[in-house]
C-alpha cells in the first residue's frame, strides 16, 4: 500500500488523496486508484478532513504584506485589526482569490492545496492573492493524462525488469542448490 501511496504523490497527487483513492478502491493497485483520481479530480469532498485537521497549519502572509520575514516566511509584525476592520467596512481590500506560493509562484485555491504543496516541496511562504485559479482546459488534462500514463508505462517496464532480474537469479540459485544435493548424494 506503501509503494502505491508514493507513486502516485510522486505523479503529483497529494498523499491524502492518494490514501482516499487506495482506500475507495480496495488497494486493487496503482491503476484503479489512478482512474479513481482523475475520475474524481474535480470533487472537493476527497480530501479526508480528520487527517487534515492532524497536519501543522502555515501561517499566510497578506499579499500587500511586506513586513520581513523570519525564516518559515511568517511575517514577524503583528497587523492592526482596527486598520483591517476599516478596509473590510469600507471595501477596498479586494477580495482573496487565491494563496500564492512566494517560493514558486503557484497558486491554489484551498488551503489543504497548500499544505500539501509545502510538505511536498519544503516551500514555506505563501501569500494571499487577488489572482483567480484558472481551471484545466481539455488540452491540458489530456496533456497531464499522457504524461501520467507515460510515467505508469515506464514504471510498469522498470517493474518487469526488475522482476526478469529477479527470476533470473533465483533459476541460478535453485540451480546451483539442485547440483549441491546431486553431489551431496553422490558421496
Amino acid at each position: 500500500m506503501s509503494s502505491t501511496i508514493s507513486f502516485l504523490t510522486e505523479m503529483g497527487f497529494s498523499k491524502l488523496r492518494a490514501e482516499r483513492a487506495i482506500v475507495a478502491t480496495n488497494n486493487q493497485g496503482v491503476e484503479p486508484a489512478m482512474e479513481w483520481l482523475l475520475a474524481h479530480s474535480e470533487d472537493m469532498d476527497t480530501e479526508v478532513p480528520s487527517e487534515v485537521d492532524s497536519q501543522p497549519r502555515l501561517q499566510l502572509r497578506p499579499e500587500a504584506d511586506s513586513a520581513p520575514t523570519g525564516a518559515s516566511g511568517v511575517s514577524e509584525t503583528t497587523t492592526d485589526t482596527a486598520n483591517t476592520t476599516d478596509i473590510a467596512e469600507t471595501g477596498e481590500a479586494e477580495k482573496m482569490k487565491s494563496l500564492r506560493c512566494d517560493d514558486c509562484g503557484k497558486l491554489f485555491t484551498r488551503e489543504i492545496d497548500v499544505e500539501a504543496h509545502a510538505i511536498k516541496s519544503g516551500h514555506q511562504k505563501f501569500s494571499e492573492s487577488t489572482e483567480e485559479v484558472m481551471p484545466m482546459t481539455e488540452e491540458e488534462k489530456k496533456e497531464s493524462l499522457r504524461n501520467i500514463e507515460e510515467k505508469i508505462k515506464k514504471r510498469r517496464e522498470e517493474r518487469e525488469e526488475l522482476e526478469k532480474k529477479k527470476q533470473l537469479e533465483n533459476e541460478k540459485l535453485r540451480r546451483k542448490q539442485g547440483k549441491e544435493i546431486i553431489s551431496n548424494k553422490a558421496r
